[in-house]
């Protein structure tokens, strides 16, 4: 129960330091980013607008100078024995999380944000992300709605299952799904986002039960979470 009880109390504090951040308006190439509507371990979710297309998108940014600075990113990338060689793991981990995404965009997966572009900022170490903008998280909606209808449930749950056996079939295992990663848009389409902890899945391998990999307590395989080896299923 102390597990349970702090994993929502983190839960939590993040969601509401979401909508207390201040939110600069900032530009880079072709996109204003104004609101953040999201945090994560690693980076801010914000509204941007596109100057060309002159609507709305998702922009997520992972600023590396504050990320050295964490207690969880020092924990996670402990081997790191300097600043400047946590910066590279870190750079390296953001640029598989965009190879991810890409490939599976080139391969036209239905249940994956459309990836509008990327770019980064030298002057303030921060790779940014641009994606479609959804409309709520499934995270928004169950909070909303706890209890919602068979329909819109078994709806969900096989959206996202077909959206998870597209990922596998490119090789890849998301490794942090969660209510907050699955996104639901306007026209009632579910798609999986955050690739941050993506991987390579490996012919008749194994994936240790590493704590760093446990990535969300409530949505983590019991074989996991019991420290156990498991599979790619997993």
């Amino acid at each position: 129960t102390s597990h349970v009880d702090q994993h929502l109390a983190l839960l939590q504090t993040a969601r509401s330091a979401a909508h207390q951040q201040p939110s600069p308006t900032v530009q880079i190439p072709g996109y204003t980013i104004t609101e953040i509507i999201g945090l994560g371990a690693w980076k801010k979710t914000h509204i941007g607008r596109s100057m060309i297309l002159n609507e709305d998108v998702a922009i997520k940014s992972f600023p590396i100078q504050e990320l050295v600075l964490q207690p969880d990113t020092q924990r996670r990338f402990s081997e790191c024995t300097s600043d400047e060689e946590l910066r590279s793991r870190l750079k390296e981990e953001i640029k598989e999380e965009i190879r991810a995404q890409k490939k599976l965009n080139k391969n036209r997966s239905k249940h994956i944000p459309l990836l509008h572009g990327t770019h980064y900022e030298p002057k303030t170490e921060t790779y940014y992300i641009i994606e479609e903008l959804a409309e709520k998280t499934l995270a928004q909606i169950l909070e909303s709605t706890p209890i919602i209808s068979c329909v819109d449930a078994l709806r969900y749950i096989t959206e996202i299952v077909e959206g998870i056996q597209e990922i596998h079939q490119e090789g890849l295992i998301h490794g942090d799904l969660k209510p907050d990663n699955i996104l639901s848009y306007k026209d009632g389409t579910i798609r999986i986002t955050d690739f941050g902890m993506a991987s390579q899945i490996l012919s008749h391998a194994t994936i240790g039960a590493d704590p760093k990999h446990l990535a969300y307590l409530f949505c983590s395989a019991p074989e996991l979470y019991r420290g156990d080896h498991s599979t790619p299923q997993s």
